[in-house]
């Protein structure tokens, strides 16, 4: 009868090695982040002024959340716009005719902090304003009269 130990390799038969360190992920980070994103639009929808979001995709969504900072949010609004803006996040009262109102911004925020939590465990505000602007990118803003 043949020994079957000399068909051993020796990585069988180290005693040092185990199981649970070399368990590699499931699913890619990226992909838990797509689920999530999709989970939230399937539960929730944009508010009424960025409903164009809903047809962004997931990826384009993703990469709104992810991507660098921004913080030029006069080059995806109109110039009251822009003050709005300003007097909504220094917490003034709105004094400016704008196209994008407090509510709006408010709704925005709201949803775009929600949208951040989902690849994000901590959210800060510059980052949601950065997702808030990257988002706006994609619409007719600059240009509403």
């Amino acid at each position: 009868m043949p020994s079957y130990v000399e068909y051993l390799s020796d990585a069988s038969m180290s005693e040092d090695s185990s199981d649970e360190d070399d368990m590699l992920p499931l699913y890619d980070p990226r992909d838990e982040d797509y689920w999530a994103i999709e989970a939230l639009l399937d539960t929730r929808k944009p508010p009424p002024i960025l409903e164009y979001a809903s047809s962004l995709g997931v990826f384009t969504l993703r990469e709104c959340i992810v991507g660098p900072l921004r913080k030029d949010i006069e080059s995806v609004v109109d110039v009251g716009s822009k003050y709005s803006w300003k007097e909504f996040w220094s917490g003034a009262a709105a004094s400016v005719r704008a196209n994008i109102t407090h509510k709006d911004w408010d709704a925005i925020g709201e949803f775009c902090f929600v949208l951040c939590s989902t690849c994000y465990m901590e959210n800060d505000m510059d980052r949601v304003r950065s997702c808030i602007i990257r988002i706006l990118s994609y619409g007719h803003f600059k240009s509403i009269r």
